[in-house]
């Protein structure tokens, strides 16, 4: 029973950090009414993706620790290992859908035009994501083997 609970609690910390320059954002727009650019998106982004690269790096270091030095702390790489990969789906399919956020913070409103903008961006970053973790993927195990 520990272990699912501190798997979730993992990714949900995992996900907060990762996703705070977004949620700073909002705050901004929506608690101090103060106005957001696509400049502050796009830095949004790029915080966020180095975010989740530096949060990969110390998830793995930690993994690794546990791994080499702790054997009876199977269940704690488990934790972290079920959180690290649940990261990962989680950002391909956050990431995308953000852009439905982001034009909403920076326009106020759907039209049908913004709205079809913002689809055909989180569709071709979908797409994007899904290549690239795919490719990063198979790089990774034919490395391996």
């Amino acid at each position: 029973m520990k272990t699912y609970i501190a798997e979730w609690l993992i990714l949900i910390v995992s996900i907060l950090i990762v996703f705070s320059p977004f949620i700073y954002i909002g705050i901004k727009k929506w608690k101090w009414h103060q106005m957001v650019s696509w400049v502050q998106v796009l830095l949004a982004y790029i915080l966020s993706i180095a975010i989740y690269y530096i949060w990969w790096i110390v998830i793995s270091k930690i993994d690794r620790f546990i791994y080499n030095n702790h054997l009876l702390g199977k269940w704690a790489f488990d934790v972290i290992d079920f959180s690290a990969e649940a990261m990962v789906f989680s950002v391909i399919l956050i990431w995308p859908f953000l852009v439905f956020y982001s034009t909403k913070l920076v326009k106020g409103r759907f039209t049908i035009w913004t709205f079809g903008l913002s689809l055909l961006f989180s569709l071709l970053m979908l797409a994007w994501l899904i290549t690239g973790f795919f490719y990063i993927g198979m790089k990774i195990f034919f490395s391996t083997f």
